[in-house]
């Protein structure tokens, strides 16, 4: 892909050649080609015709550029988010560790979370539904990264809503033994380790299941950084004793 050409669409958009609408669908196409999948450009554009479908904001001139925080902040119907997630699912099943595709389902998902926490059930259930679904997918590619990112996004999101002990426990303890069985079952996996020490540190920050102080709440930026740091870690390294500590506490 290059971007000039993709310059050359927006103005078809902008222009009514093109509505954004075809324009989506022509990128879907697009990106259920394995070479495509993990184009970058092809995924901010995509971003750009669903920033100029549903924003208030005119976008009238070149050069066209949408930020991650634009993004984020858009307005998303659950159904629109829907779509988009199932675009990542399908570039990610055609392209192992496709971090632009993650990163675009991440993007999503934090529409997802704002838009839950403004009391929207549809929102709400989809965060359900999304939780079930990583969870899956690292069962099945337990040395993905990103997944295990996402997974705490929506993990995060659901925990904001929730008014009682009872029901933030359980979804804690969900995670944490989630997390345990899998590194039980696959010791060597760095990834498993990463996911269990964000599962114990839910467990013992949170209000429900633990005795600490809960650390501050990460911007959009750090979330992130994070995950592109996360998916570019490839090396196993050896667990220290302190690892081992962790795990034999978080069976009592």
């Amino acid at each position: 892909a290059h971007q000039s050409a993709l310059n050359v669409r927006k103005a078809f958009v902008l222009n009514g050649r093109r509505t954004c609408q075809d324009e989506l669908k022509f990128m879907a196409t697009l990106l259920t080609l394995k070479q495509n999948s993990k184009v970058s450009m092809l995924w901010h554009h995509r971003r750009w015709l669903l920033f100029r479908q549903f924003s208030n904001q005119e976008i009238n001139v070149l050069p066209l550029s949408v930020t991650d925080i634009d993004f984020v902040s858009l307005k998303l119907s659950s159904k629109v988010l829907a779509d988009e997630l199932k675009v990542c699912s399908s570039a990610c099943e055609i392209y192992p560790r496709n971090y632009y595709a993650w990163f675009h389902r991440y993007l999503c998902l934090r529409c997802c979370a704002t838009q839950a926490a403004s009391d929207s059930a549809e929102h709400a259930s989809m965060l359900e539904r999304e939780k079930n679904e990583l969870k899956r997918w690292i069962n099945v590619h337990v040395s993905d990264h990103s997944a295990v990112h996402c997974l705490f996004v929506v993990i995060e999101a659901l925990l904001a809503r929730l008014t009682t002990f009872s029901d933030s426990e359980a979804l804690v303890m969900e995670i944490r033994d989630h997390s345990l069985q899998l590194l039980q079952s696959y010791p060597s996996h760095e990834n498993l380790w990463l996911y269990f020490r964000r599962a114990f540190e839910q467990w013992v920050t949170n209000p429900a299941t633990g005795r600490f102080s809960i650390p501050p709440a990460r911007t959009a930026e750090d979330e992130a950084k994070i995950l592109m740091n996360t998916h570019k870690r490839s090396s196993i390294g050896k667990r220290s004793d302190e690892d081992k500590v962790v795990v034999d506490h978080a069976r009592c």
